[in-house]
Parts: C-alpha cells; structure tokens; sequence
C-alpha cells in the first residue's frame, strides 16, 4: 500500500502529517497523479498505457483497504500494513480525492466500476461530510460519520473541496487552473 510511514509511536498513530501505517487516501490520489502525469505526457496512447494500468491496481488496492473497511461508509485514515483500519476516522480530503480518481479512471478506461464509485462517493459526500446548515466540507468525521476535530480541528481547507468539484469535469491531461481558462 502507498505512503509508509515509519512513525511506531503507539500515542501518534493519528499524527497529522506522519501518522503510522498507510494511508488509502495517499494512495487513491497518487493513482490520479499517475494518471494525469501520463495522459499530459503521452496522450491517450499504447505509452500511457502501461502507467493508467498501474494506477488503477493502486486506486483498486486502496479502495479495498480503505473504503467501508471497518464496516461503515467512508475510507479510514490509516492501516496498518495487511491493509487493516488503524485510524478508522474519515477525512475530507481522502473522499476528495476518491471523487477526482474515480471520475478520472472512467474517463480513461470506460470501465462502468469507477464510475460506480464515482457515484457512491458523491452520495457520501452529500450525505456526511457537506455541512448542509452552514456549507463547506466537514474535516474529519469519527467510524460512525459524526464530526469531529481531534487531528484536524476545524472546518476543511477548500483546496482539495475545490478540486473534487473541478477534476471530474476538466481535461485529464490539464491542470484545474488550465482547465479554468
């Protein structure tokens, strides 16, 4: 799994920036990246090929540690690494990224699974993490979908809220500020 954090530290498994174990979340977005970097780089070829290929056995492997893992809606924060929840709280960030990889892969592959979870992504948003009273994403969301603030205090930042609205809908091989002009 993606993004291995040596951190043992049994009080900071939920660090905010080092937290032990991997992190789907990180994994899920690197198969984007992946994705993007290839597309802008080769176009749609036999080339480009090869790397979507990769990103989508990371995406896959991710969702299936991550997504619904301790039984409720939402990928867990962290996992040790058989691919067990660890820090089963819920980030934005994390669904955002889902949102932005999904749509991507089925752009890609036409393959109707990705967009499948396109969709089951974008109920959970709606669902649980937009704030519907006073807008905005929740941060951080515990195993039973209610907010909470111990490793991210606070509302979310928009750049990853902003992103999940704008990817789906750009050019693969831009950027969201190049999609913008």
């Amino acid at each position: 799994m993606c993004c291995l954090n040596s951190t043992m530290i049994d009080d900071k498994k939920d660090d905010q920036f080092k937290p032990y174990g991997a992190t789907p979340g990180h994994g899920i977005e690197w198969a984007r990246l992946i994705t993007q970097w290839a597309v802008s780089t080769y176009g749609k070829s036999e080339e480009s090929s090869k790397y979507i290929d990769a990103a989508c056995k990371l995406y896959d492997r991710a969702v299936e540690d991550g997504w619904n893992a301790d039984g409720a809606p939402g990928i867990v924060y962290t996992t040790d690494w058989e691919g067990k929840p660890v820090i089963s709280d819920r980030m934005h960030w994390t669904l955002a990224e889902a949102i932005n990889t999904s749509s991507i892969l089925y752009q890609m592959t036409d393959n109707e699974k990705y967009a499948e979870d396109f969709k089951e992504y974008v109920k959970y948003l709606d669902g649980y993490v937009l704030d519907q009273e006073n807008g905005s994403w929740f941060h951080q969301l515990d195993n039973n979908n209610k907010v909470i603030g111990t490793v991210w205090p606070g509302k979310s930042d928009i750049y990853h809220a902003l992103q999940a609205m704008l990817i789906p809908y750009g050019d693969i091989a831009k950027s969201v500020i190049l999609n913008a002009k």
